[in-house]
């Protein structure tokens, strides 16, 4: 064992595909921005009362729309389209 690197642990192929299809991790300013507008609505008193009635944890919503940022994203560009 003397001089042997451990064997990193894989990620699993769950995380790697989130992590290459992310527009979070290719670009820095979009990160910034995602990050300071999900802790200004989780912060918001009204959401962490909803949050606790619905036995959600504000950091496990925040890892789920970090990691799910592209279909959050595209979300944003449907609803701010203008209507005809």
């Amino acid at each position: 064992m003397d001089g042997e690197r451990p064997t990193p642990v894989p990620e699993s192929g769950l995380t790697l595909m989130r992590a290459k299809n992310n527009p979070l991790f290719a670009d820095s300013v979009l990160f910034d921005m995602y990050m300071r507008a999900l802790s200004e609505v989780l912060g918001k008193d009204e959401i962490r009362v909803a949050l606790d009635e619905l036995n959600l944890s504000a950091s496990k919503l925040r890892r789920t729309l970090i990691s799910d940022a592209r279909r959050v994203l595209s979300l944003l560009r449907r609803s701010s389209r203008p209507t005809r």
